[in-house]
């Protein structure tokens, strides 16, 4: 019997690898960010990623270098839930995506939005 050759993985495999890798470290937050900031339904947390991923597609970027599915499972029970890791634009657009009523949550909004002004003019 002939020896197997394992070859290499070409050039693209590892570029593509690469790239993940990097878009990867930019994945910081999580959906417990969200809750933390005033979403209190899941069905409109889906619907704010559904969102967000849609206007990211429509872009002609790849929805999963700024929300990427998790799978998770809890040591405890053993049950396995989805969620979410998302960088600091991918929060963001999820953010402003959700319709909630709350006013903590409509607080945090606005104190957002007031500090990335801020920032924005001290920049200038």
């Amino acid at each position: 019997m002939k020896d197997l050759i394992h070859y290499p993985p070409n050039e693209v495999e590892w570029l593509n690898t690469l790239d993940e890798l990097v878009h990867d470290r930019e994945l910081k937050y999580q959906c417990a960010d969200l809750y933390q900031a005033g979403v209190e339904d899941e069905t409109e947390l889906l619907s704010a990623i559904r969102h967000a991923n849609q206007s990211l597609f429509r872009s002609g970027l790849n929805p999963h270098h700024y929300i990427k599915p998790l799978f998770v499972t809890a040591v405890e029970s053993g049950q396995t839930y989805h969620d979410w890791k998302m960088s600091a634009a991918g929060f963001l657009l999820v953010l402003f995506s959700a319709n909630q009523s709350s006013r903590k949550f409509n607080r945090f909004k606005i104190a957002l939005i007031n500090r990335l002004l801020e920032d924005a003019d001290r920049s200038d």
